[in-house]
């Protein structure tokens, strides 16, 4: 991948060097965006990589130096997100603007400025619990959200609020004390699941739903709702869509494994109304919350979390 400069300089933060390395088609341009890159790079020391994309090209990255090529890792993760976006159109909650691929050496973070441009942000973090409660990895995640919007207003766009992490409650979400509740993951998934927050949950195993329970016909869901995505339309795209899950699991977890390891416990796909977040329980199992709720995507996360840590039903 050829380059137009390479720059070396302090990051501000701790004396480390940064290397900023720019597109050939990219040029003298963008100086406006590079230079807010650089200032949230000095800012969050949790952040070690930054890159910037027009569909699957790369336009120009800035961080640490690195022995993995971020940049073309970051080309084929927005190509296989891309990708999987055409495939959550149907269900109607919009596009993905938020992606978690978290692994044992901490987390890449894909989000849309808008469509076609993403920024791609690595945060290496070797005691990852795969966690959104992962202090150094959630304080990445939430810069780049911030990034990003700052980067929308620039030209006069709303926040899509990625991540939820706007939500005033989200301290509450982040300190969410799990029910005590000793039956079967089937009591516990009825325990937690709330027609505001985590409204669907799946178990896969070896691409197969084993487990399925949601609040979709509940009273206080109807909001969410829309001619043309009823609730029995949506479960039919879940039934559909998820037993794929598994695999986009492992093809993304081998685009990113370089750079942040391997065991992609943890896949959080956000989309414009809310977001599906997927933990993996062991090779062959993975546990999926959903919700439709973008204020309610960080509550939702950590509930999924937890059902992925009891015990499960006995897949054999």
């Amino acid at each position: 991948m050829s380059t137009h400069e390479v720059r070396e300089q302090a990051s501000g933060v701790n004396g480390d060097r940064t290397i900023e390395r720019v597109a050939v088609h990219v040029g003298n341009s963008m100086r406006t965006i590079r230079e807010t890159f650089r200032a949230y790079l000095a800012r969050v020391p949790q952040l070690h990589h930054l890159s910037h994309y027009t569909q699957t090209d790369w336009d120009f990255s800035i961080g640490a130096p690195s022995r993995t090529d971020h940049a073309v890792m970051g080309s084929n993760l927005v190509a296989a997100l891309t990708r999987l976006n055409d495939l959550l159109t149907p269900v109607g909650t919009g596009a993905l603007i938020r992606v978690v691929t978290h692994c044992d050496g901490g987390a890449v973070l894909c989000n849309t400025i808008m469509q076609g441009e993403r920024a791609v942000g690595v945060a290496l973090d070797p005691s990852s619990r795969h966690s959104l409660r992962d202090e150094p990895t959630r304080q990445a995640d939430m810069a780049v959200a911030e990034l990003v919007t700052e980067l929308r207003a620039g030209f006069g766009q709303r926040s899509q609020d990625p991540g939820g992490f706007q939500n005033a409650e989200l301290d509450n979400s982040l300190r969410w004390v799990p029910p005590e509740i000793h039956g079967d993951l089937d009591a516990r998934i009825r325990a937690v699941l709330d027609p505001l927050d985590l409204q669907y949950v799946a178990v896969l195993h070896e691409g197969r739903l084993i487990v399925v329970n949601d609040v979709f016909d509940e009273g206080a869901t109807e909001v969410f709702f829309r001619a043309g995505h009823t609730p029995a339309g949506r479960r039919d795209f879940y039934a559909r869509f998820l037993p794929t899950l598994q695999q986009h699991s492992l093809d993304i977890g081998g685009i990113v494994n370089a750079t942040i390891g391997r065991n992609m416990r943890r896949l959080v796909l956000d989309v414009q109304r809310g977001a599906i977040c997927a933990y993996r329980v062991d090779p062959r199992t993975t546990l999926v919350g959903i919700t439709l709720n973008q204020d309610q995507v960080a509550l939702t996360d950590i509930k999924t979390e937890w059902l992925s840590r009891t015990p499960h039903p006995d897949a054999g």
